[in-house]
């Protein structure tokens, strides 16, 4: 996991910088996520939010960028129809989302990630 992903998310939290919920983004209740629509924001909000209930920095950012990486990878799976992924391309999403994360905060994940891998 790159440390600039989590070094975002940590200093979000520690400066308070609170990050709203968008009711028409990804993030719907606690138990509910759209991942087609979630915001880097909104998963910058998750990772600070399992922070604040103890997972350490690493861990908060890597369950959640992973989660998000596993989803895009089925999804995009189910477009291509090709059921089979590695480990480098999951790393290949996980660092598209890190670097599309940081300079594009208020778009959406999976729009971040297929517009990377079309490069």
């Amino acid at each position: 996991m790159r440390k600039g992903f989590v070094a975002g998310a940590v200093l979000a939290m520690m400066l308070g910088i609170s990050v709203p919920r968008a009711q028409a983004g990804g993030k719907i209740d606690d138990n509910t996520i759209d991942f087609s629509k979630l915001t880097c924001e909104e998963l910058v909000a998750e990772i600070a939010d399992d922070i604040k209930k103890g997972k350490s920095a690493e861990e908060a950012s890597m369950m959640n960028v992973l989660m998000a990486a596993m989803w895009i990878d089925g999804y995009l799976s189910h477009e291509t129809g090709d059921t089979k992924t590695s480990v480098q391309w999951v790393q290949e999403v996980v660092i598209a989302i890190d670097n599309g994360c940081q300079s594009s905060p208020k778009k959406p994940v999976l729009q971040i990630v297929k517009a990377a891998m079309k490069h």
